[in-house]
């Protein structure tokens, strides 16, 4: 069984949503992925009590109610939702989740009125989303560590946010130089 989830606005720390990237961990697993943040006033929402209700609800669908919470316990299921953000994270951030998908399902990303961005430099660090994710047990029997995997199916663009401080410049420091010179700028 999977569940859909639509998020909270959340704010995007790094990723890959517009091309499959390789994985850090298996060099041969290529995935569309994300890091998504919340601050305390959305860990704080009803609406985020819903979505570890969510979370709970397919991991003991998925493991059995028991076995699902001693495996939290006992570290033997991955956590979805980390709170192990001191000093690692951005000032203001008390959890964040890893989400993805895989290459032959693209997430679409959208603005606030449903059309499309297909400029991927719209999707920034800092930027905040909205994500509608599918929420799926995997792993029992496997090798891998089992958990419940959030797989992003679409995205949806809230707002600009200010560039986190890891974020790659826009390139706005530069300026803007007069094209009729033939001048070098470094004279």
């Amino acid at each position: 069984m999977s569940t859909t989830f639509v998020t909270e606005p959340l704010t995007y720390q790094y990723g890959s949503l517009f091309e499959p990237r390789n994985s850090k961990m298996n060099q041969n697993k290529v995935q569309f992925f994300a890091r998504l943040l919340a601050s305390a006033a959305v860990v704080e929402t009803p609406e985020w009590q819903a979505f570890l209700r969510a979370i709970q609800d397919e991991g003991e669908s998925y493991f059995g109610k028991a076995e699902y919470h001693n495996g939290l316990q006992a570290n033997k299921i991955r956590p979805t939702v980390r709170y192990d953000v001191n000093g690692t994270m951005p000032p203001g951030t008390k959890a964040f989740i890893n989400v993805m998908n895989w290459p032959e399902n693209k997430p679409n990303i959208y603005y606030r009125n449903k059309s499309l961005v297909t400029d991927p430099t719209e999707i920034y660090p800092g930027v905040l989303l909205r994500a509608l994710l599918r929420i799926a047990g995997y792993g029992r029997g496997t090798p891998y560590t089992p958990g419940v995997r959030l797989q992003i199916e679409h995205a949806q663009k809230i707002a600009d946010g200010p560039r986190l401080a890891t974020a790659r410049s826009d390139g706005s420091e530069l300026g803007i130089l007069p094209d009729d010179s033939d001048e070098s700028i470094f004279n």
